[in-house]
């Protein structure tokens, strides 16, 4: 059987690729294995030894994985029939399930289309998994009762195609102005405030607290959802920390923290007066407000997002070890990460401690205290906060004063799923009105104007670039500084799949080909190319008696350094090891290295290299863009770039986490610290705008907007990075392909511009 005919002609274009491919689905727990027969632009047809518990015209989200990542789809069921009696049928099948794609963007579509040649071509292996919506639901939370009953769905408005497209035309209008104060100790507090145009007499004011490591700019999206719908809402950096207010994060407390909300409320309340006031508080800053509230309750009602009410296990989640023990032994820690930025650990701890905020028990005793309604949005799967912790406060907590909604799938950091983030905001929404106006009448939730949002989220970004602005000669030491210390990575395994993701999405590497390495640092790429390619040469995998010329460039001399000797070094152990003859003459890779700014044009002539490969590098740049149009200059009509950037708030603590679990070595286990702290610093100068990490679809379309064509995203580096596979376009593809059978390569040796 075959799935329901796309709805647009011109996807017909593309045939079913019969593929046998292992599926698998998910609804509330239970898991069904069975086989994806085939796939299409339209859909595919998926086969089960057992029934699947779902209907016709029900939702599915499906990943489709590669070996280099993941493509999301969505669709819908269009049909399901038994088949276990048709002769034709697959061995061990019982049910059939057609699935209808929902129509792919233009840059997904190029996505799924590669995906597609490569499996006609039978170059890749693919996976179907799938999660089925429960029936008749959009985005679900669901309310957990603190009696111990089972979990009350709460549905929300499904979100459909124009919604996801583009924007409502009822979109409300907001207004967005920087506003400031001051905390207790008169250090200054940036903060944005957010409204509709005319918002009405008695609208209520909201305060966003931001999470530990946060801005203001990070809640842009929540604080559009809320201005939208009629609120007041004001969003703040904290002192000490990330983000335009005074002081530095390397100085951050929690009582630090306490007083700059205290601080912000007070402004509220001779800003505002008589308007009834919500505190929402993410992550870190959820525990802070929660302590807050039992001092001075300046608030009707409290919303806690991914809260963390147990200081001293999150810690040990994080960082495999307990700083809390560590510190009360008499340590004496010092400077080290902390949660993914680099503070005074014996202050932070000290103080933490002190007040009352290190443990669950400090927790509890703060529930019995508070008398501000509360409610909890808790991440089923928060590496952070045990959800079996946020029950146990919830127990101390008087039943009328506490809700708890759980988010199905969800991790720490909510905002990275879209769609989950849109239901916990209209979700919260609603709560919000409920609390703050409860006269009103009921009122449909509106959704904010995601242009409205994009432009804001510029706006801010660029203003706290100016606001830290990096010379070149402090970006210089910076880089100096980090990549000294980043010979650590080499020992991390999810490091070196990063490396082997990109070396396959480099295709078949054959001799005489040209590789440039932009921003190679110590030349790491550069070894896992050199080794890989000697194996490949020893089994008959690579082919050519020419090397392949590797050339890399930075502009951190030091790191050109390194990268030569490790090179050399490199080379010389596989000499050592592999005894040169007539099958491998000599080694398979030539190295060339250059000292070259990439924020500057490249120092190469056009069309020099078939490989361009930038890896972790390309958000730290002024200008990503210039940058690509550069690299597909220098590539070779139907050359290949491979790019890796950073997701957006990236939790590099997870790298931290698989490394240490895998070793038990003191000496290693010191390593993964310097892996820890050094990525606090990166982490520390996106969220204060000096670099800027892409999602997929503006990474995407940043390849599209700069040239390149066919742009292949994936998710990589323990899902903390994307990979990015784009080609130049080859206006005599015929003729390079004549040239590439025959092993014809006109060109001579690289050469600088």
């Amino acid at each position: 059987m075959s799935s329901t005919p796309p709805a647009h002609p011109e996807r017909r274009r593309w045939a079913r690729i019969e593929t046998a491919s292992p599926a698998r689905l998910s609804l509330n727990g239970t898991a069904w294995e069975g086989l994806a027969q085939n796939l299409s632009l339209g859909g595919t047809f998926m086969t089960f030894a057992r029934n699947v518990s779902a209907a016709e015209n029900q939702p599915i989200q499906l990943g489709l994985q590669t070996d280099a990542g993941v493509l999301e789809l969505k669709g819908t069921i269009r049909s399901l029939r038994e088949i276990g009696q048709e002769p034709t049928a697959p061995v061990d099948a019982v049910q059939g399930l057609a699935v209808e794609f929902e129509t792919l963007d233009a840059i997904r579509e190029q996505i799924f289309v590669s995906i597609l040649d490569a499996l006609r071509e039978r170059s890749v292996s693919v996976r179907l998994v799938g999660l089925l919506a429960p029936q008749d639901t959009g985005d679900l939370l669901l309310e957990i009762s603190a009696a111990g009953a089972d979990p009350v769905e709460i549905a929300e408005a499904p979100l459909d195609s124009a919604d996801a497209e583009g924007d409502a035309s009822d979109a409300p209008e907001i207004i967005s102005r920087p506003v400031e104060c001051r905390n207790p100790l008169g250090r200054r507090i940036a903060a944005y405030y957010d409204a509709p145009i005319e918002p009405a007499p008695d609208a209520p004011l909201v305060v966003i607290a931001p999470g530990y490591g946060d801005t203001k700019k990070e809640y842009i999206p929540l604080a559009y959802y809320l201005a939208g719908n009629g609120f007041h809402v004001l969003r703040y950096d904290h002192t000490n920390h990330v983000g335009e207010s005074e002081g530095d994060i390397a100085d951050a407390t929690l009582s630090g923290m306490e007083q700059d909300l205290g601080a912000v409320l007070d402004y509220a309340s001779r800003t505002w007066p008589g308007a009834p006031r919500a505190v929402i508080a993410t992550s870190l800053s959820g525990r802070v407000a929660f302590k807050s509230m039992t001092r001075a309750p300046q608030a009707e009602l409290l919303v806690l997002l991914a809260s963390v009410v147990d200081l001293q296990a999150t810690l040990t989640a994080v960082h495999q070890e307990d700083h809390m023990v560590a510190f009360l032994r008499g340590g004496g820690l010092g400077v080290m990460n902390v949660l993914g930025f680099n503070i005074d650990a014996d202050r932070f701890l000290g103080d933490a401690i002190k007040a009352g905020y290190a443990t669950l028990a400090n927790t509890l005793q703060d529930a019995r205290q508070i008398r501000t309604p509360v409610i909890f949005f808790a991440a089923e799967h928060d590496a952070w906060v045990a959800l079996e912790s946020v029950k146990a406060v919830q127990q101390a907590l008087d039943d009328e004063r506490v809700r708890v909604y759980l988010i199905p799938e969800a991790l720490h950091r909510v905002q990275e799923n879209p769609r989950k983030a849109r239901a916990v905001f209209r979700r919260l929404v609603a709560c919000c009105l409920e609390q703050l106006l409860p006269e009103a009448p009921v009122r449909n939730i509106l959704e904010p104007s995601r242009r409205a949002i994009g432009l804001q989220s510029r706006l801010e970004r660029e203003r706290a670039r100016a606001h830290h602005h990096m010379a070149k000669t402090d970006m210089v030491e910076f880089w100096r500084d980090y990549l000294d210390n980043f010979h650590y990575i080499a020992n991390v395994s999810d490091y070196w799949q990063l490396l082997d993701h990109i070396y396959r999405m480099a295709g078949s590497l054959h001799g005489g080909m040209r590789l440039l390495d932009a921003g190679c640092g110590n030349g790491n790429f550069g070894m896992f190319l050199l080794i890989n390619q000697t194996y490949r040469l020893r089994n008959g995998a690579a082919q050519g008696a020419e090397p392949i010329q590797y050339v890399g460039v930075d502009f951190i001399q030091p790191a050109l350094a390194n990268a030569r000797l490790n090179l050399a070094r490199t080379a010389a152990e596989i000499r050592g090891k592999f005894a040169l003859s007539a099958a491998m003459p000599s080694l398979p890779m030539d190295f060339s290295l250059l000292a070259a700014d990439l924020n500057m044009p490249l120092p190469f002539r056009d069309g020099q290299f078939d490989r361009v490969v930038c890896n972790l590098v390309i958000g730290y740049l002024q200008e990503p863009s210039f940058l690509i149009k550069e690299f597909l200059r220098v590539l070779s009509p139907a050359g290949r770039l491979i790019i890796t950037n950073l997701k957006p708030h990236p939790d590099l603590s997870q790298i931290y986490r698989n490394f240490v679990l895998s070793t038990d070595r003191p000496e290693e286990l010191q390593e993964a610290r310097h892996l820890l702290n050094n990525s606090g610093k990166i982490i520390q100068a996106e969220s204060n705008g000096v670099f800027r990490f892409f999602d997929r679809q503006e990474l995407a379309m940043l390849l599209l907007a700069s040239g390149a064509v066919q742009p292949r995203v994936y998710s990589t580096f323990a899902n903390q990075a994307y990979l990015a596979a784009a080609d130049k376009a080859d206006p005599m593809p015929e003729a390079h392909a004549i040239h590439s059978a025959a092993g014809h390569r006109p060109r001579g040796p690289v050469i600088p511009a």
